[in-house]
């Protein structure tokens, strides 16, 4: 499975039973856009951000709403 540092744009993570499109990389707060549905959805209901391990532990509990960590990315299809 690919690292944090090695997704690009448009790579399709699965996070527990979404399927996440990754979207754009902001390289000022070092963390990328996804954007995806749960399986079996046909609408996008799901947008976060998606960072390191480390800087979500650092994130107060309102900015954790809007990210997820890289750890519970199950896979990179």
């Amino acid at each position: 499975m690919k690292k944090f540092n090695e997704l690009n744009e448009n790579d399709i993570i699965k996070i527990e039973n979404y399927v996440l499109r990754v979207i754009k990389y902001n390289n000022e707060k070092n963390r990328y856009v996804v954007r995806g549905r749960k399986e079996n959805n046909e609408f996008d209901t799901f947008l976060s951000y998606l960072v390191t391990d480390e800087e979500y532990e650092k994130m107060d509990a309102v900015t954790r709403m809007y990210c997820t960590p890289f750890s519970k990315v199950s896979e990179v299809l």
